[in-house]
């Protein structure tokens, strides 16, 4: 396989997990929204609930989960089309 092969090989793999790595990237963004809100609020107001405790804690979690399945889809990617070579 050359070069261009391998290349449109990760293409169509890339396209086929399109939607995971979107639905991925939106929790991202959206976990990153809501530990950004909750610290303004607590920069500006003074003060921390257990609420905003526990969102914190829970969209960071969120974020490390779909920022590491992400990550995980792309080191799949590369395996699959470029560690042939290895085998």
């Amino acid at each position: 396989m050359n070069l261009e092969e391998k290349l449109h090989a990760m293409n169509a793999l890339l396209e086929a997990f399109r939607p995971e790595r979107y639905l991925n990237l939106g929790l991202a963004f959206a976990t990153a929204l809501i530990i950004l809100l909750v610290f303004s609020r607590n920069l500006f107001m003074g003060d921390l609930s257990w609420a905003e405790a526990a969102a914190i804690f829970g969209s960071s979690g969120l974020g490390t989960v779909s920022t590491g399945r992400i990550l995980s889809m792309w080191n799949q990617a590369f395996k699959v089309v470029f560690d042939e070579e290895q085998s």
